[in-house]
C-alpha cells in the first residue's frame, strides 16, 4: 500500500501555499494500492482541510466536491513537475460536467494538476447543459496547472462560472466548443475571475457561437484578462464578447496578451471537408478542413474583405468535426461550391450559423443548411447586423422551439435573393428594411 493510514504530514509547496499544511492525506490510485481507486470516493471520504492526492492514470467520472473545501490534486502538487498534469486524467467519458463545484466551496477549495476532457455538460441551472469540463456556481476556488481541452457544452465548453469568484495560475484551457456561449470560459451571474499574473495561463483555439475563447453577461464586472497565449494578439467579438442586458455588445474587458497561437491570415481562404487544418488554407490544393477554423484564422478587416471558398461536400460534426454554430465575423464572406452540394449539417446537435455581435458587410451564398436543432434557433440566427447578403440557400429540417430555419431581427439593409426553405413556420423577419428578390418556398 503507497498509504495505509489517512493521517499524514504533506508539504504543499505551490503558489496557493508555501508552507507545511497538517491535514488529512487521501490517496487515489487506479491500481488498487491507495485507499481509493476512484477520485469521487476519495473526495467523499474527505473532510475540509484535507488532500485528496491522485497518482497518474485515467479516471472515467464526473467528479463534485459536494460542498468540501479541500485539496484535490495530482502529484504535481508535492513535485511540480508537469508531466503529472499530462499522466493524471480525469476523463468525463461524454457524461456530463467533468468537474463540478457548485455547492459553496470556498476560497480554500484548490483543483491542481490535471488533464480534464471530453465533458459533455449538466443540467446546473434552468435547461441544457452546462460547464463541459469545469462548472463553478457559487463558490469561490482556485484552479492551478491544469488543462482543460476537448469538452462540450451549450455555454461554457471549458468553465462555467455562475456566481463565482475563482482564481486561475496556469491553467490552459484549449480545444473546447459551446453551441451558446463561451467555448472556453463563460461568466455569468455577476462571476469574476483573478488571472495570475506570476503563473500564466494559455486560452486559445475554443469554439462558440458567440465568444469563442472568453464570454461574459451584463450582471458580471467588468474583467481583465491577463494571459501569456491567446488564440490571437488583438481579438476582436468573435474570440471576446461581453453583452448588456438586451446582449448588445459592450467594451469593458481589458487584456494582457504575451503571445498568440496563430497569426490572422489577410487573404481568402479554401475549405474542404477532405482537408487538414495544418495546411495553409491558401488554394484549393491546400484546403483546411473546418469552416470554423477558417473563421478563427482569417482576418477581419473592412479595408480587406475576405471570402473563405468552401468545397463541395458534407461539413458535420460526425464527418469532420466541424463546429456549430459558426460565430460569422465582419467583411468575412462564406461562398460554397454549390448550393445543391455544399451541405452545413447540424446532425441535431446545434443550429448552424450565428452572427449578433455587431457583423457587417458579409455575404453567404450558395449553401444547404440542415439538420440544426436548439431550444429556438434551428438554422440561421442574425440580429444587430448590418449590410448582409444572403443569397441562393437552402434551408430545410432544422428545428427549433419557436423559430426554426432563418431568424433576423435588429438588422439593416438586409438583402435576401433565393432562399429555399422546406420546412412550415421557418421564417422570422422584425427588421425596418424591405427585402429584395426574396424567393422563400415551403
Amino acid at each position: 500500500m503507497k498509504k495505509k493510514t489517512i493521517l499524514s504530514l504533506v508539504f504543499i509547496f505551490s503558489f496557493f501555499s508555501s508552507s507545511l499544511v497538517l491535514s488529512d492525506t487521501i490517496i487515489v490510485d487506479t491500481t488498487g494500492t491507495g485507499n481509493y481507486t476512484t477520485i469521487q470516493e476519495g473526495i467523499n471520504a474527505a473532510i475540509d482541510g484535507d488532500t485528496v492526492l491522485v497518482y497518474p492514470g485515467i479516471y472515467y467520472e464526473n467528479i463534485n466536491f459536494i460542498g468540501k473545501n479541500i485539496t484535490v490534486a495530482s502529484l504535481y502538487i508535492i513535485t511540480e513537475a508537469d508531466s503529472f498534469i499530462h499522466q493524471t486524467i480525469i476523463d468525463g467519458n461524454q457524461n456530463g460536467s467533468v468537474v463540478q463545484i457548485v455547492s459553496g466551496e470556498n476560497e480554500n477549495t484548490i483543483l491542481c494538476g490535471f488533464t480534464i476532457q471530453n465533458g459533455l455538460g449538466s443540467l446546473l441551472i434552468g435547461t441544457g447543459n452546462y460547464a463541459g469540463g469545469i462548472g463553478i456556481m457559487d463558490s469561490n476556488p482556485k484552479i492551478k496547472k491544469c488543462i482543460i481541452k476537448n469538452n462540450t457544452a451549450r455555454s461554457g465548453g471549458g468553465v462555467f462560472c455562475f456566481n463565482a469568484q475563482i482564481l486561475l495560475a496556469g491553467v490552459t484551457i484549449f480545444n473546447n466548443h459551446a453551441f451558446n456561449c463561451g467555448g472556453g470560459i463563460i461568466l455569468t451571474e455577476g462571476s469574476s475571475i483573478n488571472f495570475n499574473t506570476e503563473m500564466l495561463c494559455n486560452i486559445y483555439l475554443n469554439y462558440s457561437g458567440k465568444g469563442c475563447d472568453f464570454h461574459k453577461t451584463w450582471a458580471c464586472p467588468p474583467a481583465t484578462i491577463v494571459v501569456d497565449t491567446f488564440t490571437v494578439m488583438n481579438p476582436d467579438s468573435y474570440f471576446i464578447t461581453s453583452i448588456d442586458i438586451y446582449g448588445y455588445p459592450v467594451n469593458d474587458i481589458t487584456l494582457n496578451i504575451s503571445n498568440a497561437k496563430i497569426e490572422p491570415i489577410n487573404q481568402d481562404l479554401y475549405v474542404n471537408p477532405d482537408g487538414d487544418n495544418n495546411n495553409s488554407g491558401l488554394t484549393p490544393e491546400e484546403p483546411l478542413r473546418m469552416i470554423a477554423f477558417a473563421l478563427t484564422k482569417i482576418a477581419s478587416d473592412s479595408l480587406h474583405p475576405n471570402t473563405i471558398h468552401i468545397a463541395d461536400g458534407v461539413y458535420s460534426p460526425s464527418n469532420n468535426d466541424e463546429k456549430f454554430p459558426l460565430n460569422l465575423r465582419s467583411y468575412v464572406n462564406l461562398m460554397g461550391e454549390s448550393r445543391e452540394n455544399t451541405v452545413l449539417d447540424g446532425d441535431y446537435l446545434s443550429y448552424l450559423i450565428n452572427a449578433e455581435d455587431l457583423e457587417k458587410d458579409y455575404l453567404i451564398k450558395n449553401l444547404t443548411i440542415t439538420n440544426g436543432l436548439s431550444r429556438t434557433y434551428g438554422g440561421i440566427k442574425i440580429r444587430y447586423n448590418n449590410n448582409i447578403v444572403l443569397e441562393n440557400l437552402n434551408v430545410y429540417n432544422c428545428k427549433g422551439s419557436g423559430h426554426c430555419g432563418i431568424v433576423i431581427n435588429n438588422t439593416e439593409n438586409l438583402f435576401l435573393k433565393y432562399i429555399y426553405e422546406f420546412t412550415l413556420k421557418t421564417f422570422q423577419y422584425s427588421s425596418q428594411n424591405t427585402l429584395h428578390k426574396v424567393m422563400i418556398k415551403y
